[in-house]
């Protein structure tokens, strides 16, 4: 079934806080990924990589409660070294409350997804604390994810089609700080005002694409409205 929207329904948490001030704007941009560290594959730490050469002085955030281990943050360093990722560019963070959690995004420019498993929830977060995503989509649902929200969200040129492509939006972001500015002051609005966060309009929809999926199959749903 495909929906007319996305297929994503996000509730913002009601204690969020403000959005701030874009961090580039005192000199250093900030790329983050604030998602589940499992989702973060070679190729993505690759990528990384060469957005970070084309951006000189930028550095990147990983936030992530496995990141407490001192194990892990070791074979962290280890795997970004091995793709050519300097590991004095990039902060390593644990585990934060869901406030702290939020908070964290006032220190970042730009959000990189995983890939190919899109980032989620973590997604609607950033995008909800006045961030852009640049996400790779890809063949399957779960490397759709990222592609399904910011088409919601009117963010179409932040969507790649290839490596190369991801590469390219990241770098040319990070090089247009009144874009981002104008982005972090709008985009909770624009969140309200998108079907990504209107519960209603998704529930109809859903609905409705339940009714033709059982009619085809020659069901009728007592109580369902038609």
């Amino acid at each position: 079934m495909r929906l007319p929207d996305t297929f994503w329904c996000f509730a913002p948490p009601p204690d969020a806080p403000e959005v701030g001030t874009l961090p580039a704007a005192s000199g250093q941009l900030t790329y983050g990924c604030l998602g589940n560290l499992a989702k973060v594959t070679d190729g993505a730490l690759r990528a990384w990589a060469a957005i970070l050469a084309a951006v000189p002085g930028a550095r990147l955030l990983l936030k992530c409660p496995t990141l407490d281990d001192e194990a892990v943050r070791t074979f962290t360093r280890e795997r970004m070294a091995n793709a050519g990722l300097d590991p004095s560019r990039v902060l390593l963070q644990g585990r934060s409350d869901l406030a702290g959690f939020l908070a964290a995004y006032a220190g970042v420019d730009i959000v990189l997804d995983t890939f190919p498993y899109n980032g989620g929830t973590t997604t609607c977060h950033a995008l909800w604390m006045g961030v852009p995503v640049v996400t790779l989509a890809g063949e399957m649902l779960l490397s759709r994810m990222g592609a399904s929200m910011l088409m919601a969200m009117r963010l179409g040129d932040c969507i790649a089609r290839s490596w190369a492509e991801y590469a390219t939006v990241a770098v040319r972001l990070a090089q247009d700080l009144p874009r981002l500015a104008a982005l972090r002051a709008e985009l909770r609005e624009r969140m309200r005002d998108s079907p990504l966060t209107d519960g209603v309009r998704f529930t109809a929809a859903f609905e409705s694409a339940i009714r033709v999926a059982l009619a085809g199959r020659g069901y009728q749903v007592a109580g369902l409205p038609q």
